[in-house]
């Protein structure tokens, strides 16, 4: 009998920007699916299957959690309904850091605050401020221009974006500006947005410690004045499931949420 084959696989725009490696192996009937993870933290892939004399041998087997640097991870099994027949395997992805349902996110560890030893800058907005961190545990700091930008909190630098002058809009809103993302062990995230363009001086890749400095602010955004955005998310960065976050002010006194229009001093 005369087997007819034709596979047919969308290479996407992560995988072109060598985010990930899709490989697929099969034999007579099945067809296995394999990712390599290039990226120094977890993701999540979700396939969207378009599927021609193929089935899946797991119908639901759709989303995906990968590993961090993780080789020829298994997605799923696929099977030729009728092996006289071509058949295709088509899908479109999505590609998310992070990963659904984290429980190991420690939700008391105590941040440092984001600036220089000795500097005291004043909080332009909150968690849940009405300018643009609805339902978000999100912290604006005026900062100066150029001021230094230190880490909270020990990680890996994950991704890096500091090539823009000024906010690249859609739709009236922020989609992206010069920011970088530091994966902790814990497995939760911190963003730092608004960097001045080329200022950054961390790479992807890169161990930080705490304290450590990551760049120097800028005021890329929609605002009249420089200023830094920062926000931990516990699991899915896509899902913007930011949560509270606990800084250390003054001398190292511990405070769970830093308050609106009100100025916090480094001395630790």
């Amino acid at each position: 009998m005369k087997y007819y084959w034709i596979l047919l696989i969308v290479i996407s725009s992560y995988a072109q920007e060598q985010k990930f490696k899709l490989h697929v192996d099969h034999s007579d009937k099945i067809i296995k699916l394999y990712v390599d993870n290039y990226q120094y933290c977890p993701v999540t892939l979700n396939l969207s299957y378009k599927l021609q004399n193929l089935r899946l041998l797991k119908p639901n087997d759709t989303s995906y959690f990968i590993p961090a640097r993780a080789k020829k991870i298994l997605l799923t099994k696929l099977e030729r309904i009728d092996n006289n027949l071509p058949a295709n395997l088509n899908f479109d992805d999505r590609y998310f850091y992070g990963f659904k349902n984290n429980n190991r996110a420690n939700l008391h560890y105590s941040y440092h605050l984001p600036f220089a030893l000795g500097a005291s800058n004043l909080v332009v907005q909150g968690p849940n401020g009405v300018l643009g961190h609805k339902d978000q545990h999100a912290v604006d700091f005026r900062m100066e221009y150029d001021s230094e930008v230190v880490a909270m909190r020990a990680g890996i630098v994950v991704q890096v974006i500091d090539t823009l002058s000024t906010v690249i809009k859609e739709n009236s809103c922020t989609v992206k500006s010069n920011m970088l993302l530091v994966y902790h062990d814990d497995g939760t995230f911190a963003q730092y947005s608004h960097f001045k363009k080329n200022g950054i001086v961390v790479e992807v890749g890169d161990r930080v410690q705490e304290e450590q400095l990551l760049g120097y602010a800028g005021n890329v955004n929609f605002g009249s004045e420089p200023h830094m955005h920062f926000e931990v998310f516990k699991g899915l960065v896509s899902k913007k499931e930011s949560i509270p976050i606990s800084f250390l002010i003054d001398y190292g006194f511990k405070i769970k949420e830093l308050e609106n229009w009100k100025y916090y001093t480094k001395y630790y």
